[in-house]
């Protein structure tokens, strides 16, 4: 059975959703480059 990657992104996360958001497209976008099939995020992430 193939590996599944799995990646965990972690900022700190605050009531700008843009904000967060960015956060979570840059670390999504070098988990893709690092081949990973899931990013975590924590709770609330985008929402604040």
């Amino acid at each position: 059975m193939p590996a599944l990657g799995i990646a965990t992104g972690q900022f700190a996360v605050s009531g700008d959703i843009r904000r967060n958001l960015g956060y979570a497209q840059r670390q999504a976008a070098r988990a893709a480059a690092l081949e990973t099939e899931a990013v975590h995020f924590p709770v609330a992430a985008l929402s604040g």
